[in-house]
Order: structure tokens, then sequence, then C-alpha cells
């Protein structure tokens, strides 16, 4: 499991690659699984800044 924090002051919604979507409120905490994690979008927005790890199990 992969827990993430959402770091805009907006909500976020995360498209997955496994065909569902992850709401996150604004500064709020998420988990996904590892395949989650290797989604493209995921990744856009972890370069941009957007979202970070917290904990990578």
């Amino acid at each position: 499991m992969v827990e993430i924090l959402n770091r805009l002051r907006q909500p976020l919604v995360l498209n997955l690659n496994d065909g569902t979507s992850k709401h996150i409120l604004a500064k709020g905490k998420a988990e996904i699984t590892s395949e989650q994690f290797k989604s493209r979008e995921v990744k856009a927005h972890l370069e941009k800044g957007n979202i970070i790890v917290l904990k990578m199990n």
C-alpha cells in the first residue's frame, strides 16, 4: 500500500490505471495499491508536486 497526501487546497480526483478513480479531499490523505501507484496520472501529479508519498510498503 502507498499512502499519498494531496498538497492542493482543493479536492483532487485521480483516474487510476485499473479503471477506478480515487477522490482525495483538500490537504487529505489516501491509500492506493502499488499497482495503482504506477498509473500515468499519479506520476504526473507527483512530478507537478500536487501529491507526495508519505508511506510506501
